[in-house]
């Protein structure tokens, strides 16, 4: 299923979701610099994509994973191992970013209700943040894939929707979509909601339609 209008396309890179992420992820960034501080959920291996350039925009970087990342420790200020909800932190943060981590929680590495631990995590984003959130993730029809990920799925959406209302938060999506990352096919901004969460995952092209979460204190 192609939606039926697309806005913009993103040059393949790496060919995976991070090409039309990350590009999007800076972009807020750079629209709000200075950023005083800010906590990346899910840094681990961000030196590859992003890292080197949002070092530069951030006064106080911080980055938490379940998995530690030596070459993403060096360049941020602090590195945290650990589940986000479970760990103390000493401060909140300006802007808290989230890159495909949440569609994992519950799966990838600790087991729980995966359901129930994706709320979770985005009510800690909100909680950890003064004032901006950035999260991306794949949307979609119902796939749940074994040790790796979910799908969020429209009921999903409503919920991260509602969690924002109800803190206090406003928010804007963005979606994207693709013939195939992994076929190295080009991510394209589109702007249909019902469109993007309508769409199937196929294991073979991997994530065809990502949402991104521009969150806001209001």
């Amino acid at each position: 299923m192609k939606p039926s209008k697309f806005i913009k396309e993103y040059p393949v890179v790496h060919g995976t979701d991070r090409d039309c992420e990350v590009p999007t992820l800076l972009e807020f960034i750079r629209a709000h610099t200075p950023v005083a501080s800010l906590l990346d959920v899910g840094a681990h291996y961000t030196n590859v994509h992003y890292a080197k350039e949002l070092r530069t925009m951030v006064k106080v970087y911080h980055g938490v994973d379940i998995n530690d990342d030596p070459n993403t420790r060096l360049i941020v200020d602090q590195f945290f191992i650990g589940n986000a909800c479970n760990i103390a932190f000493s401060m909140k943060y300006d802007m808290v970013t989230c890159v495909s981590t949440i569609e994992h929680a519950g799966i990838s590495t600790y087991k729980a209700d995966y359901r129930s631990e994706r709320m979770r995590l985005f009510a800690r984003l909100l909680e950890l943040s003064n004032r901006w959130v950035w999260i991306s993730f794949p949307v979609g029809t119902e796939c749940f894939c074994p040790d790796q990920f979910a799908n969020i799925t429209e009921s999903d959406l409503t919920e991260f929707e509602t969690l924002c209302k109800t803190r206090g938060y406003g928010y804007r999506e963005r979606f994207f979509y693709t013939e195939g990352a992994q076929m190295r096919h080009p991510w394209h901004e589109h702007a249909n909601r019902k469109e993007a969460v309508s769409v199937p995952h196929v294991v073979s092209l991997g994530a065809q339609s990502i949402c991104a979460m521009e969150i806001e204190k209001i």
